[in-house]
């Protein structure tokens, strides 16, 4: 009798013991949920993703050991407000901010703010701008504006020499913002309209150079009426791309080139050293004067 019954009382412990053991595959999940911090950013989209896609995998026993399950939902919901609250991955700031916001909001340095409904940032330095994400790989972004009415209209990116990093912005975009809604057969001209902004990226030749990116951000369209207003954004691009447009000859870029390093230097943007600089990059014939 005595024998039965340890041998019931070890059976049962054995029993007792496996009831309780959470599987190797629901383990790893609560561990990476676990992991994940209180403050989410976009940054972030890519680890929840994947923890959502392993957990998808588990089976229905597995995911019912994965009691923080909830967690993994209220970081895919941070992740989405964040989103929806920062179009502009590589600067803090949303469409509902105005032109007297405190400048730190923005993450700007330096910055020309004298007429406030027009803030121009002039990149001679990188680190000028905190650029968040997007932006981490460009070196050459010469100068970023914000544009308001009652609050922000636009946002505005030149990247002097941007052609040769297009396709990383691209890339960017896309993953972003989503598939691209519009692009041209040249791959000059791209539009993506996203729920909190809508992109116009232009590579092509600009006035002063032929090299140049620039990325406009304009606010989201609220109605499927304003579409039409926004291709028409996006076909003012291939015109002035197609032969119809103008296009300087290499004399128009150098002289519009120097007028704007003349200017810069004029309202004390750069240096006379840095402009000096410049004028020798280019050759200009005042250079030294």
């Amino acid at each position: 009798m005595k024998k039965k019954l340890v041998f019931m009382a070890l059976f049962m412990s054995v029993i007792l013991s496996g009831c309780g053991k959470i599987s190797e595959e629901a383990q790893s999940v609560i561990d990476k949920i676990d992991a994940l911090e209180e403050e989410l950013t976009y940054t972030d989209k890519a680890r929840v993703d994947e923890i959502v896609q392993v957990y998808s995998t588990l089976t229905d026993e597995q995911k019912s050991e994965v009691k923080n399950y909830d967690r993994l939902e209220e970081a895919q919901n941070k992740i989405h407000d964040y989103w929806m609250n920062h179009p502009f991955e590589m600067f803090k700031v949303g469409w509902d901010c105005k032109s007297d916001v405190n400048y730190d909001d923005y993450g700007i340095i330096r910055y020309d703010g004298v007429d406030r409904k027009k803030i121009t940032v002039h990149c001679e330095e990188k680190d000028e701008v905190f650029f968040l994400d997007v932006l981490n790989y460009s070196e050459t972004v010469t100068s970023v504006e914000f544009i308001f009415g009652d609050n922000l209209e636009e946002v505005k990116i030149y990247d002097e020499d941007g052609k040769d990093n297009a396709e990383l912005y691209i890339n960017n975009f896309n993953k972003y913002y989503g598939d691209c809604y519009l692009k041209d057969d040249k791959e000059e001209a791209y539009l993506w309209l996203a729920d909190n902004c809508v992109v116009l990226l232009d590579v092509c030749p600009e006035y002063y150079n032929d090299n140049s990116l620039t990325v406009r951000f304009l606010p989201p369209i609220k109605d499927e009426k304003e579409i039409p207003a926004i291709e028409a954004e996006y076909r003012k691009m291939l015109e002035y791309h197609s032969e119809k447009g103008w296009h300087p000859t290499k004399e128009d870029n150098l002289a519009m080139l120097e007028d704007m390093i003349n200017n810069m230097e004029e309202k004390g943007i750069i240096t006379k050293e840095e402009a000096e600089e410049k004028r020798k990059k280019y050759g200009f014939s005042n250079a030294g004067n």
